[in-house]
């Protein structure tokens, strides 16, 4: 009976090991997909908010809160931008080629949900242009694509692509386009470029 007592206790010991163990395994796992979607993003953002060498709010709820940080247009509080109105679904929709049904807005990101492409949209702008702001943006660009970021000209003061993934750093922001060219980017992401330029005009 001690035995047996002394084997079921190791049992007990070892599922509760695993269960401490395998979140860490799934939560890897899940990053690496969830990366593709806009709420890691916006958890991004949230960090980059919290580094000194970015000057804006610790978080886009504290921005529409409080109305601090780089002010930018698009409607909204002062320290956020609705990316929805800088670039609706029909222009969007008109730049792609596809058709986007529905434009879904939160803080500093808009989310375009298509009926005939094979991914959806999304575009977010992140409030402060430093190195360190680029640099995190280069990293997030290769743990998505999977690929070093290729240099892409004739757009912001800063391009680069990898995977389905467009960044441009323009003045204070960087616009952060994934998705935009969903019928394959090539080399030379036209319709991300394209969707980039005119966020860029609206925001000017």
């Amino acid at each position: 009976m001690t035995r047996l007592a002394d084997e079921r206790q190791e049992l007990l010991e070892l599922l509760v090991g695993l269960e401490c163990v395998a979140p860490q395994f799934v939560g890897r796992a899940d990053r690496v997909r969830a990366r593709r979607l806009p709420d890691q993003f916006l958890q991004r953002q949230q960090i980059l908010a919290a580094t000194p060498v970015v000057a804006r709010p610790a978080s886009p709820a504290a921005a529409a809160t409080t109305g601090t940080g780089g002010g930018a247009s698009g409607g909204g509080a002062a320290g956020s931008t609705d990316v929805c109105k800088l670039l609706s679904a029909a222009q969007a929709s008109t730049i792609v080629g596809v058709h986007y049904a529905s434009a879904q807005s939160s803080p500093n990101m808009c989310n375009y949900t298509t009926t005939n492409a094979p991914i959806g949209m999304f575009i977010i702008i992140f409030h402060g242009g430093s190195d360190a702001a680029w640099h995190s943006e280069l990293g997030t660009l290769e743990e998505d694509g999977g690929a070093k970021p290729a240099t892409i000209s004739g757009v912001g003061s800063r391009a680069a692509a990898a995977g389905l993934e467009l960044g441009v750093l323009d003045g204070n922001q960087i616009i952060d386009i994934h998705g935009g060219d969903p019928n394959g980017t090539g080399s030379k992401f036209p319709k991300s470029i394209a969707l980039a330029k005119a966020v860029i005009s609206a925001l000017h």
